[in-house]
């Protein structure tokens, strides 16, 4: 089985919070990832904007501007790409409020494994070519890269 190759958009300020993803990204043997960095909302944008970023995975609370309203604004320049929301602080409330903005899942930073990580970004890239297959006409090759 190949790999699949990944651009990733990682919305995260705390270092340890990136580094402790970055690590479980590199256990998911069914995708090789390359990971941008932002620290806050207008960072994200800006980068996500550049073009290329294929997945994004979001922090709820950052420093400079919020991560539900990064999500809007993210699914507002592109309603398909894969997003999950990460938070150590979000209530059910705010978890339903970033899935109904359109977030492909939300883990809590405190459930964040390995596994759980991959189940979901599995799932999330799945419904995205799924819609990709449909709608624009795609094979399922034309996502893989060696």
């Amino acid at each position: 089985m190949s790999s699949r190759s990944i651009k990733i958009l990682r919305v995260e300020d705390e270092t340890s919070q990136r580094r402790l993803v970055a690590h479980h990204l590199t256990t998911i043997a069914s995708f090789r990832v390359e990971i941008l960095y932002a620290d806050a909302e207008e960072g994200a944008l800006d980068l996500f904007d550049t073009g290329g970023v294929e997945f994004v995975i979001l922090d709820y609370r950052l420093r400079q501007g919020n991560g539900l309203h990064c999500l809007e604004e993210l699914r507002r320049r592109d309603p398909i790409v894969p997003i999950i929301a990460i938070s150590g602080i979000a209530t059910p409330e705010i978890a339903a409020n970033l899935l109904q903005a359109g977030a492909d899942d939300y883990i809590s930073k405190r459930e964040l494994t390995g596994g759980e990580l991959a189940r979901s970004m599995h799932a999330a890239v799945a419904r995205a070519d799924e819609w990709r297959l449909r709608n624009v006409g795609l094979r399922r090759q034309d996502f893989f890269r060696a």
